[in-house]
């Protein structure tokens, strides 16, 4: 990662001239629900319109992710020198952006959470730490420091969860009171010599047998439960497990493994691999992409059966279309259409549209050098118009067309 690069995320770890409220939850069909008051459609002055972003375009927004393209309001703090910047995870509260930011490697892990205002492109970090050449490290909120955040949710009453990563053998969910950034460490799973160590064990026990808990995803139920990917030692099965909103008990939603001790299993159809990535809770079930059979998979949260929506490849095939590749860490689901993102092929970013009812695939050709380029992160929905929200170039954000293939730079 070039030195321009983590500059870049410096730009989004930055406290904002405006504040981003509200709450979100998912309505039954997988639509968003705002808790607070409509952003409009967008327009006007300073919004984030489609344009179009050929190869060439001079146009700020049709540029690349540079420190000397700055889009949005905020100041724009430099990163530490030498750590690898990204965005990553994410959900949509209503036209507000709520994001990971972290850098680091190993056990060198920081970290914040973001909201950006999609009309405007303006950023704040909401929690955790920010490095700003004119005041030096700040770090915004009370409470234990966050890891790598790898994904966020966002609860009923408003508050934001992370999925953070502390370190090579700590994962923690942790609890941001809105408004003041505060954090608390609602549930944690460490590994350990002799195994590991957890806040809360799946009520049958058989938590002690998937010690291995994903950083990949995190999806928040409608109790504010969250759900997270967790692995036993054989890696070709996977575990979906369910923690209480207050981090004090744990359940398994779904799991199919060998030699697993009685009650571990639950749910029938076929097994999810440790390729399991990108979850989101709509109407009841939880959606994501297993790329290990490449497959978007439908998981039933009362009884944890397990259902193929769309697959392509040697385990069989649902829908027609390309097949999926590797989703890195995001689906959005909404109106019976699921989003998935793929930076693999090449190298650059593709994006398929899934309908949940025929599995049929669609694959979205981007054609702008501003949204096809590489990078991990996510990709949604918009609120209000048929359009995507993206990650692009690992640091910034982007509105793709998904009829034309292009796009622009909405916050750098």
């Amino acid at each position: 990662m070039s030195t321009l690069s983590w500059m870049v995320l410096g730009a989004l770890l930055a406290v904002g001239a405006q504040g981003c409220g509200g709450g979100r939850g998912d309505d039954a069909d997988g639509g968003h629900r705002d808790a607070r008051a409509s952003g409009g459609d967008g327009g006007g002055e300073g919004s984030a319109l489609p344009v179009r972003c050929p190869p060439g375009a001079d146009d700020p927004v049709c540029g690349q992710a540079r420190e000397d393209n700055p889009i949005g309001a905020g100041p724009r703090p430099r990163a530490q020198v030498g750590l690898t910047p990204m965005l990553t995870g994410g959900v949509l509260d209503g036209e507000t952006l709520v994001i990971g930011g972290s850098w680091g490697g190993g056990d060198a892990l920081t970290g914040a959470v973001l909201e950006i205002e999609l009309g405007s492109g303006d950023r704040r970090a909401l929690s955790g730490v920010v490095n700003d050449p004119r005041t030096g490290e700040q770090t915004i909120g009370a409470g234990r420091a966050l890891g790598q955040v790898q994904d966020v949710g966002v609860r009923s009453d408003g508050d934001v969860v992370a999925l953070s990563r502390v370190s090579t053998t700590r994962v923690e969910l942790v609890r941001i009171a809105r408004e003041s950034g505060d954090r608390t460490v609602l549930w944690y799973n460490q590994l350990t010599a002799d195994g590991h160590e957890t806040t809360a064990a799946c009520t049958d026990g058989a938590a002690r047998e998937i010690p291995n808990v994903d950083d990949s995803s995190l999806a928040i139920g409608p109790d504010d439960e969250m759900y997270v990917v967790a692995r036993p030692a054989d890696p070709s099965a996977a575990a979906i497990i369910a923690i209480a909103a207050d981090g004090r008990s744990c359940a398994i939603t779904t799991f199919d493994g060998e030699a697993q001790p009685p009650g571990a299993n639950r749910g029938s159809g076929p097994k999810i691999t440790g390729g399991m990535r990108g979850l989101r809770y709509a109407g009841g079930r939880l959606y994501g992409t297993d790329a290990g059979v490449s497959s978007l998979i439908a998981i039933d949260v009362e009884t944890g059966d397990r259902v193929v929506i769309s697959r392509s490849g040697s385990s069989g095939t649902v829908g027609a279309g390309e097949a999926l590749g590797h989703s890195r860490l995001d689906v959005d689901v909404a109106g019976g259409r699921a989003l998935t993102i793929d930076d693999e092929l090449g190298g650059a970013t593709r994006i398929t549209e899934i309908d949940l009812e025929s599995g049929d695939r669609t694959t979205v050709a981007l054609v702008s050098n501003t949204v096809h380029a590489p990078g991990e992160g996510g990709v949604w929905f918009h609120p209000s118009r048929p359009l995507y929200v993206a990650v692009t170039w690992s640091t910034a954000i982007a509105l793709v067309d998904p009829v034309s293939g292009e796009g622009n730079l909405i916050s750098n």
